[in-house]
């Protein structure tokens, strides 16, 4: 998701999506080296789950 995709049998080309936040300053640094003109910014959020959240995350939908 943080590539651009095309898809080869309908010729759709998807957008990349942009990735913030996280636990630490340089969390997203990682998805950084895949940005391009065409990003879809802050698409994404990274969050790392503790126990309560992770059941919350799953039990409510």
């Amino acid at each position: 998701m943080v590539k651009p995709q095309h898809v080869a049998e309908t010729g759709e080309d998807f957008p990349d999506f942009g990735v913030y936040g996280g636990t630490q300053d340089d969390a997203a640094e990682e998805y950084k080296k895949f940005h391009t003109s065409e990003t879809e910014e802050d698409a994404m959020y990274l969050m790392k789950a503790n126990a309560p959240v992770n059941t919350d995350a799953h039990a409510n939908f």
